[in-house]
């Protein structure tokens, strides 16, 4: 190696998630790497059937350590949000969840009382959102436990939502708070000990914990037939504004000031010192829908839950405007900071929690 060249790393931790994903699309569809493996949407979409229905199908994994430690979720509450995480993305797509397929490797080790726990937040969540538990697979691991949902779900065809879709000049809206999963994971890990003025981080907690998906707000909004694109916050708002531009060949310009930031996320980042920006942009898990509507959408005829806050951030402009964030007349470039893994942690609005 010559000196001063740095050796190319050959880990994952080079790649990122998004570039192990593509180098597996183009090893399986080399002529058209960005097919049927690689649909840029949160669940796959299937043709339409006779009836005009559109299958979907997604899976989602949590992994203890990295999504949940037992310090901080029961047994129960890792069983719900398997179910709740991976159905969001049926969500995203304005569908309904039918069935799903459980799979986990659990340490030999682990309690019987921890099996029977999680299996009752998988049952309770199934329960709730109307999904047949139908099958799945479970073996024994060394290491630590891992948990993969699958779930099908289905959709009218003229309905469907995708991230594919916007246009320039469609409104960008997003339904209620930012911030509020991190915040709950900064309450539960003891770091806003001493806040001051009695601040219940309740909602925060809940939503870290049992992230319900906006199954009925996304069919609402569908229906509505405004709807040019859609997808969830679970990766950041950030990462989800970079997948929508990427899949519609769109740019987009946010209002920082009309960023809804929950009042516990607010009220963290002052307390830990932290922009309220970086939360708002960078801090996932919130499972919110993001979407971008026509332009002579009205929002206020927008029939949602009257208790749920829906706001618009911004418009969708022309791909070679790219990604820009308006703040007191001024623009400047938005960046991804969202978490992905493999990508190195110290400047992500998570790393502080640590």
């Amino acid at each position: 190696m010559e000196k001063g060249k740095k050796e190319r790393s050959s880990s994952a931790e080079s790649l990122n998630e998004l570039g192990i994903i593509r180098q597996i699309a183009e090893r399986i569809y080399p002529d058209n790497a960005s097919g049927p493996l690689w649909p840029g949407d949160d669940a796959w979409a299937g043709p339409p059937d006779a009836d005009g229905m559109v299958e979907l199908a997604t899976d989602d994994t949590l992994v203890e350590g990295i999504h949940f430690s037992w310090d901080i979720f029961s047994p129960g509450d890792v069983g719900i949000k398997l179910i709740y995480a991976c159905a969001s993305d049926i969500a995203a797509m304005a569908g309904t969840p039918d069935y799903a397929l459980v799979s986990w490797a659990v340490p030999k080790n682990t309690e019987r009382e921890v099996i029977a726990g999680i299996a009752g937040g998988i049952g309770e969540a199934c329960g709730e959102l109307n999904i047949s538990l139908v099958g799945g697979d479970t073996v024994a691991t060394e290491g630590t436990m891992v948990l993969t949902a699958f779930i099908r779900g289905r959709v009218e065809s003229k309905q469907l939502c995708r991230r594919k879709g916007a246009n320039p000049g469609d409104i960008i809206a997003l339904t209620g708070g930012l911030g509020a999963s991190w915040s709950g994971l900064a309450y539960l890990r003891g770091r806003l000990e001493g806040v001051q003025g009695g601040l219940s981080f309740e909602s925060s907690v809940e939503r870290h914990l049992h992230p319900k998906p906006r199954l009925e707000e996304a069919r609402r909004l569908a229906q509505t037939g405004l709807v040019t694109s859609m997808a969830d916050t679970s990766d950041s708002l950030s990462t989800q504004l970079y997948h929508l531009c990427r899949a519609s060949g769109v740019g987009v310009e946010i209002e920082q000031e009309s960023l809804p930031l929950c009042e516990g996320a607010k009220t963290a980042a002052d307390f830990l010192g932290v922009e309220p920006l970086r939360v708002a942009l960078g801090a996932g898990e919130d499972f919110e829908l993001l979407v971008t509507l026509k332009p002579d959408a009205k929002i206020e005829d927008i029939r949602l839950p009257a208790d749920l806050h829906f706001s618009v951030i911004g418009r969708v402009v022309e791909e070679d405007r790219g990604l820009s964030l308006i703040h007191a007349g001024s623009r400047r470039p938005l960046e991804d900071t969202g978490y992905m893994h493999f990508k190195k942690s110290e400047d992500d609005i998570y790393s502080i929690l640590q």
